[in-house]
């Protein structure tokens, strides 16, 4: 696989900008029946359990090729009950869980993605404060539905600045 080097947010243009956005909708929407049900979680960035991969939009992102390919790649924090209870956790903490999902209820944003990048910089502060950093429950309708928005939002932004452009140097 081929990665191109991180492209910051502000050093796009803005339909490079408006491609990360589709993208974001692309990976959700593919998403299977199962996946949108028993493993996304927008409170977590990602964390392999016994049951899979349990991530939020971005997590699944830092899952997907294109998405790796820019330079965007999620590193899940691997917790099951053996893992946990072979840590240095396990003796203070298990017993007051019952599962892994009450762990992960109680410890949100686990995960984090490759060479330490930020989400602000690769997905921009705007769309991030909005819907990465929610971690309310949502569903992905839900989330596509902040997506959508968004990415209308941006072309808006576009518009603006074209129209602005060709103003200025008529």
């Amino acid at each position: 696989m081929v990665y191109k080097k991180l492209v910051a947010w502000n050093d796009l243009n803005i339909d490079e900008q408006i491609e990360r956005w589709q993208n974001v909708r692309r990976v959700l929407k593919k998403l299977t029946p199962h996946q949108k049900k028993k493993h996304f979680n927008m409170a977590h960035w990602g964390v392999k359990t016994d049951c899979g991969t349990i991530a939020c939009a971005a997590g699944f992102c830092g899952l997907d090729p294109w998405f790796i390919k820019q330079g965007l790649k999620l590193v899940p924090k691997v917790l099951t009950k053996k893992s946990f209870k072979d840590s240095k956790y396990y003796e203070k903490d298990w017993k007051y869980y019952e599962s892994v999902a009450d762990i992960l209820e109680d410890n949100k944003g686990m995960g984090n993605f490759d060479n330490g990048v930020s989400i602000e910089d690769f997905f921009g502060v705007g769309g991030t404060k909005r819907i990465f950093l929610d971690i309310t429950h949502r569903s992905v309708s839900r989330v596509l539905g902040e997506i959508e928005e968004y990415i209308k939002y941006l072309e808006a932004e576009k518009v603006i600045k074209e129209k602005k452009y060709k103003y200025i140097y008529e």
